[in-house]
């Protein structure tokens, strides 16, 4: 089930949609985001590509993936949990829409942490048939991110019906994206969403035979369904253990579980173990990650692509609880770390945080090998490398006073809650603007702390006020995303974040069409954009070889009648692929939206195919 070698499952696979239908709308939901990873997530959606190369900077392939999900595509991330980008990259501005921030319900010391995504898919059809929906539920212990730690996710598929199925098991993600969808009725994909929802028939994975989605925290239960008191084996997968103060309530409520510490296997961080220490931890069998995989990039010493990517450590992230009573074993996996804040306590403490976890059960056959053994033997074989090694504990120096990141996170969660308001008005000349930040932020302590704020475009801080100021600043400049430093006075403690503010702008917001016309600036550009769409399923690597093309083209005329047949790929698109035809429309009303210029010769060949969209 989660061999290393062989069960690898690629993140823009799974967001691809099936043959023969093509993505319509995603909800998805992450604790952290990096820009560029979702910059990146419309080629697996549009172009049905995958996530490998070089997607960063500003890319035509990701500048048209991005305007196909336009208004199809929300993002809930919790409010401030942007990791600050390297560069900036002004196809930021086209990500704003997708995005709303959540702001934790429980405080500063609670987290909005689930991890998954719900997608709609519709059948390709040509004619009067009705087409399909089909939805994919996507449950990771993943965040958004580009980090390269071991992760694990589960993929669920379903059908649409005409009525409305009974099932019981996924009332909780009924609710979950009913609440989300109240919170941003912009995204107006998510009200078909909701009524769809009810009809789905989900597909479970082989070999298990029953489900249950479990959404906890936000003054719910625990996201955790175990049948029995007592189990004979169980297998516990979490980075993290430690709840403030130090303690593993929620660790120990899980040792209640089963009796025996030699049936009891706890699969973590070697730091983390270590804080904790070996006599809280004794009644568990303990494992950490090989450091030869945590520290492979640096040990193998890959530098064929150093200048794309950074060398990083490939620690252990996944979410995991495997449990056995007799020949059922029954999963939980997702996005709850084992600690107090995602599952509670012994006294059933409900969490603080809003976590999303699978319930998978079903039964341990020779066939269906599902059990905590099972695993155990795929992580730690007696011969070849190992995934996992028995964790020799040693003393760790404690650096950091508890007091003071409490306060750096208290601090956090004040600036989150505020109220951050970004105005952008035209200056005298009329082509560049003056920005006004206003913030109302309560209960910060500056005697203690120092909080700075920037702006993605320039280097460079300014200590918070109520009012700021920045003139002289270009349309495509402007991000409503302001990145901000937390520094706890007389301390190394900080923290980079990034919050979104509530962003207008004289005269309405034409960035995305000013971007559009300086990236597409040339007919022979425009040319190259539109023949690029003919591909029934466009080529990322085509469209990134297009970004690193130099020199003068021909004009428009020679490179329609010697270049990419034009008139034969239309023909075929219209009586074949109708879809390739829409996306076609969608582009050129685009560029015409951002003043491109359009070939002549293509405007009069098109006027005879338009007529046939639907």
């Amino acid at each position: 089930m989660l061999e290393p070698k062989n069960d690898r499952l690629c993140y823009g696979e799974q967001l691809i949609p099936p043959d023969g239908f093509d993505f319509d709308a995603a909800i998805a939901t992450t604790y952290s985001l990096d820009l560029n990873a979702l910059l990146a997530v419309p080629i697996a959606l549009c172009f049905r590509n995958t996530l490998d190369g070089d997607l960063k900077g500003e890319k035509l392939a990701l500048l048209e993936a991005i305007g196909q999900v336009k208004g199809r595509l929300k993002v809930f991330y919790q409010k401030g949990n942007i990791s600050y980008p390297p560069k900036f990259n002004r196809l930021y501005t086209f990500l704003e829409p997708c995005l709303h921030a959540v702001v934790p319900e429980g405080g500063a010391f609670s987290s909005f942490h689930p991890k998954l995504w719900l997608l709609r898919f519709v059948e390709t059809v040509a004619g009067n048939k009705k087409a399909e929906v089909r939805y994919r539920l996507i449950v990771l212990s993943r965040n958004l991110t580009l980090d390269r730690s071991w992760d694990v996710a589960v993929t669920l598929d379903g059908i649409v019906g005409k009525r409305k199925v009974n099932d019981s098991a996924m009332q909780s993600l009924h609710v979950f994206i009913e609440k989300l969808i109240a919170q941003d009725k912009s995204f107006l994909p998510g009200s078909t969403m909701l009524q769809e929802l009810r009809k789905v028939d989900w597909q479970l994975p082989e070999p298990f035979n029953d489900y249950q989605l479990l959404i906890g925290g936000g003054g719910l239960a625990q996201p955790l369904r175990f049948d029995k008191e007592h189990y004979d084996d169980l297998l516990v997968v979490s980075p993290f253990l430690k709840s403030t103060g130090g303690g593993i309530a929620a660790l120990d409520y899980l040792a209640t579980l089963t009796s025996n510490k030699e049936n009891r296997w706890l699969f973590s961080r070697a730091e983390e173990l270590d804080a904790i220490g070996e006599e809280k931890l004794s009644g568990w069998q303990c494992f950490a990650m090989n450091p030869a995989i945590v520290n492979g990039e640096e040990r193998h010493e890959i530098r064929s692509d150093a200048a794309q990517r950074e060398i990083q450590t490939q620690n252990l992230h996944a979410k995991l609880i495997v449990a056995r009573s007799g020949s059922q074993a029954i999963w939980h996996i997702g996005s709850a770390n084992a600690t107090t804040a995602a599952l509670g306590d012994t006294d059933s403490s409900k969490p603080r945080n809003t976590e999303a976890m699978l319930m998978l059960s079903g039964k341990i056959s020779k066939r269906n090998t599902i059990g905590p053994q099972q695993l155990l033997e795929e992580w730690m074989p007696e011969e070849g490398s190992q995934v996992f090694i028995e964790h020799e504990f040693s003393e760790l120096e404690v650096v950091k006073d508890e007091s003071q990141t409490q306060l750096l996170r208290r601090t956090v969660h004040q600036l989150i809650s505020g109220r951050w308001i970004l105005d952008a008005t035209l200056d005298t000349s009329a082509s560049h603007y003056t920005l006004t930040l206003k913030t109302s932020v309560d209960g910060v302590d500056y005697n203690k702390v120092a909080v700075t704020v920037g702006r993605l475009d320039i280097a460079g801080s300014w200590d918070l006020a109520q009012h700021m100021l920045w003139e002289d600043v270009k349309l495509t400049s402007i991000s409503a995303l302001l990145p901000i430093t937390v520094k706890v006075k007389n301390s190394d403690l900080h923290k980079r974040l990034i919050i979104a503010a509530k962003l207008t702008i004289e005269g309405g917001d034409t960035r995305h069409q000013q971007i559009m016309r300086e990236m597409v600036d040339t007919p022979a550009k425009v040319m190259d954009y539109l023949c690029l769409l003919l591909q029934v399923t466009p080529d990322k690597n085509d469209w990134l070889s297009l970004d690193s093309q130099t020199g003068e083209a021909g004009n428009d005329g020679d490179f329609m009648l010697s270049g990419s047949p034009v008139f034969e790929q239309l023909l075929i698109a219209s009586s074949r692929h109708p879809q390739v035809l829409k996306r076609i429309d969608s582009a050129i009303k685009r560029l015409k939206l951002a003043g491109a210029e359009i070939p002549e010769e293509f405007s009069m060949l098109w006027k005879h195919f338009e007529k046939g969209i639907r």
